[in-house]
């Protein structure tokens, strides 16, 4: 397909700028209240998108065979810092962040691409004996460990994403489904259990199944209504950008999770099902291009990388239609944040290096040498 890499950019640059939009738009009330500055959550957000573009950056120049050699590595460093992260302090009862120089980051987004390099590696390494139930276990148990860890935090909503994902990575690899099944199953039964005995947790299912005994519960689910009206108060050409009644602090997480609710207030039925389309498109552009890739482990890593960015946005869109109970899983490009947003970003990097197979990398290397070089000549014609 031609021009397909041009698409996907597309598809990224302008969820990124609906997003800046919308952010402002959601942000406004907020802002004035807490920091007497309307543009505080627009300009930071335009700062992380900054910092993103210098790791898409080395997400386009890298060569993508480094993380097949290294991913190992990056594991053991992954997995050490989600033991560390459970000793910082707690927010709102979970220890998921490291705080560095002002900025929070949180360690389970960088773990998902680090668990895709390493996941791909295992498979292309087994081959066909990834079909054998005990060579399966190899990759299983990785996966297991990052999904347990996070769960730990408590971050039960991305460590079930975690499981999920690479359950379905193994599968395009060529595990079999009933081996998956099993231990998709016995997994989710864990999880499951350690939801329901989990106060944060239990109190968000059991708002979004109804049992409204206490204030305490119904809370998480009144997130969810107050969405829902501004979802529907959208009708379908929205009220206008900037004229949100659920931004005028209705709505708590406007700018972040819930920002899904704002965009359909705001641009109304069409503009949720174009920004939707816009995931699909960007998921189905990443599966077209798998066929041009001749690289196995090239190929599940673009396969891993946007399934991980699309279900991400299946996730939060169906929180806030009120399908799902309420996690913390932002919308991909969209959603206020770093950690998630930086992650992101660096996937399509990677995802664009290996669909033209390092030849991005190599216009912009050939392009800043001829732009040295030109630089050099023309100080030297002045010096003489």
């Amino acid at each position: 397909m031609k021009n397909l890499d041009k698409i996907l950019l597309a598809t990224v640059i302008i969820l990124t700028g609906i997003g800046l939009v919308l952010i402002f738009s959601a942000s406004t009330s907020l802002a004035m209240i807490n920091n007497k500055n309307l543009t505080h959550y627009f300009y930071h957000q335009l700062k992380v998108i900054l910092f993103a573009l210098g790791v898409f950056a080395a997400g386009i120049l890298i060569p993508y065979e480094f993380y097949k050699k290294y991913s190992i590595f990056f594991m053991f460093i992954i997995l050490l810092l989600l033991i560390l992260v459970l000793f910082t302090n707690s927010k709102n009862g979970a220890s998921r962040w490291f705080n560095i120089l002002g900025q929070s980051i949180q360690p389970t987004e960088i773990a998902k691409l680090a668990l895709v390099f390493h996941i791909s590696r295992l498979i292309v390494r087994q081959d066909e004996r990834i079909k054998n139930f005990k060579k399966l276990l190899i990759p299983v148990v990785w996966i297991a460990l990052v999904s347990g860890l996070t769960a730990f935090q408590p971050n039960y909503s991305n460590a079930i994403i975690i499981g999920f994902s690479g359950s379905v990575l193994l599968y395009v690899g060529g595990a079999k489904k009933r081996h998956l099944f099993a231990i998709l199953l016995v997994g989710g039964i864990f999880i499951s259990v350690a939801m329901w005995f989990t106060p944060h947790s239990h109190a968000r299912i059991a708002g979004w199944l109804g049992m409204n005994e206490t204030e305490h519960l119904s809370a998480p689910n009144e997130q969810v209504d107050e969405a829902l009206i501004g979802i529907g108060s959208g009708g379908l050409t929205g009220v206008g950008i900037g004229k949100s009644e659920q931004a005028n602090l209705f709505l708590p997480e406007a700018y972040s999770d819930f920002i899904f609710a704002i965009l359909g207030e705001e641009l109304g039925f069409i503009g949720s099902v174009v920004v939707s389309s816009l995931y699909i498109l960007f998921f189905l552009l990443s599966l077209l291009s798998m066929q041009h890739i001749e690289d196995k482990y090239g190929g599940l890593v673009v396969f891993g990388l946007s399934f991980n960015i699309v279900l991400s946005a299946i996730i939060n869109i169906f929180v806030v239609l009120g399908i799902i109970p309420t996690t913390g899983i932002t919308l991909p490009f969209i959603s206020y944040g770093g950690s998630s947003l930086t992650v992101f970003v660096f996937s399509v990097g990677v995802i664009l290096n290996i669909n033209t197979d390092g030849r991005i990398s190599y216009i912009i290397v050939n392009f800043i040498k001829k732009g040295f070089r030109l630089f050099l000549g023309t100080k030297n014609a002045r010096i003489q």
